[in-house]
């Protein structure tokens, strides 16, 4: 008769198990996420190389789920297409199967060894760098850990005729084997725990090779459902990403499903030790399908968009964004928060423009036009601050916490040059009400305070869209100039008010619009300055 406390140890060797997992992918995530991203983003234009973008971002993390999610955040960032998407889908079918590759060694009691050296460099070490490292380092040691109590409490199991039915039925009746592992995956959220169960019930000799092939089959059926729930509430392309996800793992079950018995003996011969068995098995299928299928990733993004039909949207604003995986990822959060920013920059730019020809061109189409985008400049600093304030900041690396910031000084900065927009447009419409005329000279003083401005505040804004340090330098360096060009225009229009050359009510909305572009040009200053800093620099 098995006492409770077997599975007491079973779960507790799980739940080490699991630990060990997530502390490994949120170390290397931590560790090595941001390069990740950028790799994903700039190496996917075509299937093949988002194929080994896909395997190395999800052998790297330890998650297909993680990846899969990541790459739904691009796809409603608009940072990547589903085409794209493909390749990265088909490879991490490949990177997960490096957590059986590594959990199939048998390595003994030498688990303490990554243990106490993760710990060692978690707490000693003054870079965080090196503390994410002895993170993932950590979780390494206790997913042997977790393996090791697995196998041990489940030994006695092979004595239970219960347990050795049931083994006995899945071996002969694969299509329950499938079930059963999908099941289990579902309920614990991971293919790799699956897996890692499956290869210690190997390692305790309880569970033959075709009835184990079952279970990681049925393994990658669970691992879609988190993929179908990361896009349950998304954009159309991040449910077609989902979706093709199901495709692949759905068509390698339907393709061994036939010829699981014969693919079990030529498993045999890969290894003399089931354990490595199951973790080949595991490879060999996952690589088998992904290229046969890669081939063909474009008819297959057809084949999806006809399943999942509807209009695309590119880009999905960030106040739909505020689900549970994204307000728990600072590297998409920032990605989400940047698509917006771009937003209020082109916005502000616009505002800027029109404001120009309300004054100079006494438009008062023009003026309304910043009057009306103004508001919805102050709507998508509040919809970024309270989108970034929600984000679990727990986790995020120093150099996310610091962009962060940018991000919140940047939109204050534009939300600010776009107020003071509206108080040129403001000056255009008093102007235009009251029929107020402008001299020559101080005609020619605005227009070109106007050009150097907004030579200024573009720069600056496309500095931090491109992360540009030499267009950053420009604004600066212009920034100056307007300061200078300012306090001469101040004094030329004083003079001329005393000589009578100017009509008087045009006194204060000359001087108020000057310094209005002044300090537009300040904020441009403060743009480019953040790009300046986040290169390291700290004298401009």
């Amino acid at each position: 008769m098995i006492g409770p406390f077997i599975f007491v140890r079973l779960a507790g060797g799980l739940s080490l198990f699991l630990f060990g997992i997530h502390l490994l992918s949120k170390g290397l995530e931590k560790y090595a996420g941001a390069r990740l991203q950028a790799m994903i983003e700039r190496l996917t234009n075509r299937p093949v190389k988002g194929f080994l973008v896909g395997a190395l971002t999800t052998a790297i993390l330890q998650s297909s789920s993680l990846t899969m999610v990541t790459t739904i955040g691009l796809i409603n960032a608009g940072l990547m297409t589903f085409y794209q998407a493909m390749g990265i889908v088909l490879g991490a079918e490949i990177g997960t199967t490096i957590t059986a590759q590594l959990v199939a060694f048998d390595i003994g009691e030498f688990y303490f060894i990554p243990i106490v050296v993760g710990l060692l460099f978690f707490f000693a070490a003054k870079r965080f760098k090196h503390k994410y490292l002895g993170q993932a380092v950590l979780g390494f040691g206790l997913l042997f850990m977790g393996m090791d109590l697995m196998s041990s409490s489940m030994t006695p199991l092979a004595d239970e005729q219960f347990f050795v039915d049931l083994l006995t039925y899945l071996a002969v009746n694969i299509p329950a084997a499938i079930a059963v592992g999908a099941l289990l995956t579902l309920i614990v959220q991971s293919s790799s725990a699956m897996v890692g169960v499956t290869i210690a019930m190997s390692a305790s000799g309880i569970i033959s090779l075709p009835a184990a092939i079952g279970l990681i089959l049925g393994a990658n059926i669970g691992t879609c459902f988190t993929s179908i729930i990361a896009s349950w509430r998304s954009s159309l392309l991040a449910k077609r990403a989902a979706v093709a996800q199901v495709m692949v793992n759905v068509t390698t079950v339907l393709l061994f499903l036939p010829f699981v018995y014969q693919f079990a003996s030529l498993i045999e011969m890969t290894s003399p030790f089931m354990p490595r068995q199951i973790a080949n098995a595991h490879t060999i299928s996952n690589l088998f399908v992904s290229l046969l299928l890669l081939p063909f990733a474009r008819q297959m993004v057809s084949f999806v968009e006809k399943i999942v039909s509807g209009e695309e949207v590119a880009v999905v604003d960030v106040m739909s964004m505020r689900r549970k995986e994204v307000l728990k990822s600072p590297e998409l959060a920032l990605k989400y928060a940047e698509k917006e920013l771009e937003k209020v920059l082109e916005m502000t730019v616009d505002m800027l423009k029109h404001s120009r020809r309300a004054l100079l061109g006494s438009d008062i189409k023009a003026a309304r036009k910043v009057l009306k985008i103004e508001p919805k400049v102050d709507k998508l600093r509040y919809v970024i601050e309270d989108f970034l304030d929600k984000v679990s900041w727990v986790d995020a690396t120093e150099e996310q916490l610091k962009q962060r910031m940018r991000l919140t000084h940047n939109t204050t900065d534009m939300e600010r040059a776009g107020d003071l927009a509206e108080n040129i447009a403001n000056h255009a419409k008093e102007r235009i009400k009251q029929r107020i005329p402008f001299s020559e000279q101080a005609m020619s003083d605005l227009d070109a305070m106007f050009d150097k401005v907004t030579e200024a505040y573009v720069s600056a804004v496309n500095s931090v869209v491109k992360s540009n340090e030499v267009l950053a330098s420009k604004a600066v360096m212009i920034e100056e100039e307007v300061d200078e060009f300012y306090w001469k225009c101040r004094d030329a229009h004083i003079l001329r008010l005393q000589k009578g050359l100017c009509d008087p009510r045009a006194e204060e909305i000359f001087t108020n619009a000057m310094r209005d572009l002044e300090r537009i040009s300040d904020h441009a200053d403060n743009l480019a300055k953040s790009i300046i800093y986040q290169f390291g620099k700290t004298e401009i």
